[in-house]
This record gives C-alpha cells, sequence and structure tokens, in this order.
C-alpha cells in the first residue's frame, strides 16, 4: 500500500488553519458592524421609554407632558431616571448592567455601563417658559379657524377702553359737591322764604338720587352687588408660602435663553380659556375653583381672586357705557332733565352741568353691574353697546343695586372668559408662566397620587450619554493573535424634548 508523505498533510493544516482565521476575523468584523447597528436602537429605545413615562394626569387633562424627576415622592433624584433608563433597556433590549450576565444565544450582547444626564430642563426654567410652550403647542393642535385672532383683537379694544377709562371717581365727587352746594341754596331759599324769581316755578323738587345709590352700593365692594342669583361664592384657597411663584425654584442645567413668541403667548393664554376652571364656567378641579380669575389676581383665596377680575371688568364697562351715554343725545337729555329736577332751581349752570355729569357716570356705572352679572351668569356683553342692546332705564338706577337684574345678553358680545383674556394679554410673561404652574400644581397635590409633585422636578427635555461594554465571540478561534483581545466600548449621546 502507498504512503502520503506528512509534510503535505501539515501543510494542508497549515493553511486551513489560516483561512479559518480569516473566516473568524470577518466573522468578528460582522459583529462588531452590528453592534455598532443595536448599540443607537438601544440607546434611542431607553431615552424613549424613559420619556413614555410621564405624568399621566397632566396629559390627560392639559395635554401637557412632563416627567416627574421624584416619581411621586417629592424628592428629586436624576438617579431615579437613569434607573428607569436601565430598567427599560433591560426589559425591551436585553442589555445587562452586570458583566458576566448571561445573555442566553445572542450574538449582540452588550453590557451596559454609565447612563450619565448631561443636561436637563425643568417646566419652572426661565418663569415658566418651557411650561407656556408646550401649552401653546397644545392649544394649537385644538385650536381652529381665526378664533386667536379675533380673541386677540377684542382683547387689544378691551385694553384701549381700560386706557380711555374716565375718572368716574371724580366726576361723582364734583356731582356730590354740586349737590351739597344745592342743598346749601335750597336750606337758604327756605330759611329766607324767597325764590329767584326766573325760576320761581323750580323749587326743589323730591327725585331719586342716583348718585346716592350708587355710592351707597360701591361701599361693600362689587362681588356681592354683582353676584347672579342663585350663585355662591366659593371658600377655596391655596397655600400661600408654598406656591410656585413664591418659592425658591430648582433650575435646570439646560440652556436657559428661551423666550415665549407672540403667538406662543397667544396661544398660551387661549389654553389657560380652555383649560382653567372659573366662576362662569366651572370645572370642579381640586383646590382653587377660580382658576382663571387668580392667573388676573394672584390672591391665595377664591374670593379675592374674583374681586380682582370684577374690579377691572367694572372699570371695562364703565368707561363703555360711559361712551355710549355721551355719544346718544337723547341719553343726555333724560340725564339733564333729571339733573333740572333735582338742582334746577338754583339757576346755577356749573351746578346742573355737574349734576348732570354725575348723573350720567351713575348710570354708566348702573349699566356696568347688570353687564358683569350677566357675563358671571354666562351671558355676552358687547364690547360697546347699541341703543337696542342697553338695558337700563334712568329711572331704575337704584334697582342695578337692589335686584339680581342681569343686562340683555348681545348675541356678537364678548364672554366672561373673552373678557379675561384681554386682561392677560397685557400681563408680564414671568407672571402667566408662575401663575400657570401655581395653579397646575394646586390641582395636582389635591390628588392622592399626585400630592407631592413639585412643578420644579418636572423635566422636559434631557441630555444623556449612553456607554457599552461588548466582549468580541470570535478572536478567541483566531490563533494567530498571541494576547487575548479585550472588550469593544460603545458610546452615544441622544437629546429628547417634549416641546419640538
Amino acid at each position: 500500500m502507498k504512503s502520503t508523505k506528512a509534510s503535505v498533510t501539515c501543510f494542508m493544516g497549515m493553511s486551513l488553519m489560516l483561512l479559518l482565521s480569516v473566516f473568524f476575523t470577518l466573522l468578528e468584523m460582522v459583529h462588531y458592524y452590528a453592534l455598532g447597528k443595536v448599540e443607537p436602537l438601544v440607546s434611542q429605545i431607553s431615552i424613549e421609554s424613559a420619556f413614555a413615562d410621564y405624568n399621566r394626569m397632566l396629559w390627560e387633562d392639559y395635554g401637557i407632558l412632563a416627567i416627574d424627576a421624584s416619581y411621586g415622592t417629592g424628592a428629586f433624584d436624576l438617579a431615579k431616571v437613569t434607573d428607569r433608563m436601565r430598567a427599560y433597556m433591560n426589559d425591551n433590549a436585553g442589555i445587562s448592567t452586570a458583566k458576566n450576565a448571561s445573555h442566553g444565544t445572542s450574538l449582540l450582547s452588550m453590557t451596559s455601563g454609565e447612563i450619565t444626564v448631561e443636561q436637563y430642563g425643568l417646566l419652572t426654567d426661565c418663569h415658566g417658559v418651557p411650561f407656556m410652550q408646550l401649552a401653546a403647542k397644545e392649544e394649537l393642535y385644538e385650536t381652529t379657524g381665526n378664533v386667536v385672532g379675533l380673541l386677540t383683537e377684542n382683547a387689544k379694544k378691551i385694553e384701549a377702553q381700560e386706557n380711555e377709562q374716565p375718572n368716574v371717581d371724580d366726576i361723582l365727587i364734583d356731582a356730590k359737591e354740586a349737590l351739597s352746594d344745592a342743598s346749601n341754596i335750597a336750606f337758604e331759599l327756605e330759611q329766607s322764604g324767597e325764590y329767584i324769581a326766573d325760576v320761581s316755578d323750580m323749587a326743589p323738587v323730591e327725585v331719586d338720587n342716583p348718585i346716592e345709590s350708587v355710592e351707597s352700593a360701591a361701599g361693600g365692594g362689587w362681588v356681592s352687588t354683582v353676584l347672579p342669583a342663585g350663585k355662591t361664592l366659593s371658600g377655596a384657597a391655596m397655600a400661600g408660602g408654598e406656591r410656585v411663584s413664591k418659592r425658591t425654584l430648582a433650575v435646570g442645567s439646560a440652556p436657559s435663553d428661551q423666550s415665549l413668541s407672540i403667538d406662543e403667548k397667544i396661544f398660551y393664554l387661549k389654553f389657560l380659556i380652555d383649560h382653567y376652571s372659573n366662576f362662569a364656567h366651572p370645572k370642579n378641579h381640586g383646590g382653587l375653583q377660580y382658576e382663571l380669575e387668580y392667573m388676573v389676581g394672584g390672591k391665595t383665596t377664591d374670593e379675592e381672586n374674583l374681586s380682582s377680575v370684577v374690579n377691572r371688568l367694572m372699570l371695562a364697562r364703565e368707561a363703555a357705557n360711559f361712551a355710549h351715554i355721551m355719544a346718544d343725545e337723547a341719553k343726555q337729555n333724560e340725564a339733564y332733565l333729571l339733573a333740572l329736577a333735582m338742582v334746577g332751581f338754583t339757576a346755577n349752570e356749573a351746578i346742573i352741568e355737574a349734576t348732570k355729569m354725575g348723573i350720567i357716570a351713575a348710570w354708566a356705572l348702573a349699566e356696568s353691574v347688570l353687564d358683569v352679572r350677566a357675563l358671571l351668569a354666562g351671558k355676552r356683553i358687547a364690547l360697546m353697546k347699541t341703543a337696542e342692546e342697553w338695558t337700563l332705564g334712568i329711572s331704575m338706577i337704584s334697582a342695578a343695586f337692589s335686584t339680581k337684574m342681569e343686562a340683555k345678553d348681545c348675541a356678537g358680545g364678548l364672554t366672561y372668559e373673552e373678557y379675561i383674556y384681554g386682561f392677560l394679554l397685557v400681563m408680564r410673561e414671568k407672571t402667566l408662566g408662575l401663575r400657570g404652574l401655581d395653579v397646575l400644581e394646586d390641582v395636582l397635590h389635591h390628588t392622592q397620587d399626585y400630592r407631592y409633585v413639585k412643578a420644579d422636578q418636572m423635566i422636559y427635555c434631557m441630555k444623556v450619554d449612553f456607554s457599552y461594554e461588548a466582549a468580541p465571540l470570535f478572536l478567541s478561534f483566531v490563533v494567530l493573535l498571541n494576547d487575548r483581545p479585550g472588550a469593544y466600548h460603545f458610546g452615544r449621546q441622544l437629546s429628547m424634548t417634549y416641546i419640538e
């Protein structure tokens, strides 16, 4: 039998060994390439899963997305956030935190290294600008047509009315002085038994004095006067010192040069109108019931905040109603005739004119009482009324304060919320943002699950560094390597935000 030389077998063995080394090296290259593809997916899954763990109540009730970094405990801790990411990483991608952990038969096994939050932003940063941007974004999705444009146009008209406000108090003071002078003249005439020849047929006449009616009604504040029939005041209050707007806030590490655009402010105000409770349309949230009024007044009780809004409404309506009467010749004549009946016996044109202006001011104010009462009852009131929309006759001025009469509903007028929108439009962004967060936090604190949540622990954006290790799988079969290969190291930085 013919034998085979051993030299041929050695050559073949060495050739096979070399081919296998090349083969396993190529396999390892594929393995490394695949790890590089899997690593960014794992990181993305991790951060997206963390951002999916937002505060449910904020989202469901207000459409606001934010992560509670305390997870309901009230203790801010970024380690809790990174621990959640590791947990999601393990659950969704099988990434372990232990270097000797078993990965089963997976060829793409990796071990998580450090997860570090490099930057994070809080809802309260920049006086609540991120919160306002999120709210504006939510409202943008919900609003159709030119609703916001019409609101803003009307709001500017309300502001103009307030700026053109005649000094009704000064007019009434002048009228009271005129009445006092008339009273002195009447006393002197009565004492002397003489009447001025030209006006001997105009002795003092007993008539209802609208100026005195206004003075008496205004003495106790306007809230109780304008309250609609069947309505009662809320006694709810907010904890004063712990409010977002009054305490020292935590600050995020993300860049803090954010600012609110004009469009964002407008949509934010529409968000407040749609989502915050108010006297005319309560939503029965926990805590304050007049949330929209709190945005204007900033006081700790519902009654104080309602009073702030009512006073603003009275000023706005007084200006509009005073202007209406001054433009209506018939109403001016009525006021003049009443003034003649009251002080015409003095034959003093200055006294008569001052009394007439006082009557007009009282008439405008009385109509304003009816207007505000109607607004609180859910009716609409026009910015500038027509003669048909006017409610109160001059003989009924005192009835505005002694009864629960309401102004006529104006089909093209503004609602209570739309008037408040006008007040909010001229307020500072800082005040609007922090007071808005005051309300949200107050509502959360009146629920069992979120009673420890704080607005300055709510994260809206993060920049996170991820690192991983993976062991080579096939290099151990490459016999030409003299040293044992080390682990692969991967790293990635991802950013995520709810705003964009």
